[in-house]
């Protein structure tokens, strides 16, 4: 009985929308923790190293020096139209990637029960460079 319940429990898993696989994760999570509690730490700490691995995920090096191109080049309007195009993807990338970022934050701040103020200072005063500063320019402000 036990293999055919694991099997349908995986079933019904393969079938759902990608977007709804976070919150079968998190129901399945808190089901283990209930069986397990001892495995909290386990799940706590890699729920936490892959929201890090969100939270400073940019653009490749290749990648950021082609848009800071473009960015520069379109403010001198010297861009064609499939350069103008180019970076539009860029831009709407890293706007995507800003809220996944800040979903991230949000959600690690619920894990490690702290404010969101005091986890951005944590990860600004750790990584001034990569966290504090937007892909749209070196001056501007992420948060």
């Amino acid at each position: 009985m036990t293999v055919e319940m694991r099997q349908r429990v995986i079933q019904l898993v393969d079938c759902l929308p990608q977007e709804s696989l976070p919150e079968a994760i998190a129901f399945l999570e808190s089901l283990s923790t209930k069986a397990n509690p001892s495995a909290v730490n386990v799940l706590s700490n890699s729920e936490e190293l892959e929201l890090i691995k969100i939270i400073q995920c940019r653009l490749s090096a290749r990648d950021q020096e082609n848009f800071d191109d473009l960015r520069e080049r379109n403010e001198w309007g010297e861009l064609t139209e499939s350069e103008h195009c180019k970076l539009i993807e860029y831009i709407e990338q890293i706007e995507d990637r800003d809220v996944e970022r800040t979903e991230a934050l949000m959600k690690l701040a619920k894990l490690r029960n702290v404010s969101l103020d005091s986890l951005l200072k944590e990860f600004c005063d750790r990584n001034k460079d990569s966290i504090g500063a937007s892909q749209f320019g070196k001056n501007s402000e992420v948060w």
